[in-house]
């Protein structure tokens, strides 16, 4: 199909998100709006919600990561995803979710 100006649209919000997830995060309130926005835009895609969940994750907002995790189905996500969800729940101190992630 061919590019429509959403899909231009979403893919320059999807770089300038990776930008900020990139970075130390010194604005984490817009790193996550902008992956939050983007993983809406874009039907919680499996790559997008992966970054609001890296975003969030180094914002320490891992309960709020999980969610975003958790929005990917199970046969859908990476081996980095489940290793992210492993460093959420270990953070929450959810030792026995550590060994199911």
């Amino acid at each position: 199909h061919s590019p429509t100006p959403m899909d231009a649209a979403t893919r320059a919000l999807r770089a300038r998100a990776r930008e900020y997830a990139s970075l130390t995060m010194s604005d984490a309130t817009t790193g996550i709006f902008l992956a939050d926005t983007l993983c809406a835009l874009s039907g919680h895609a499996r790559e997008d919600c992966e970054l609001l969940a890296q975003v969030l994750a180094r914002d320490g907002q891992h309960r709020r990561a999980l969610t975003a995790l958790r929005r990917v189905r199970e046969r859908e996500m990476t081996t980095a995803m489940r290793a992210l969800a492993g460093e959420c729940l270990f953070a929450m101190r959810d030792y026995e979710g550590c060994l199911e992630a």
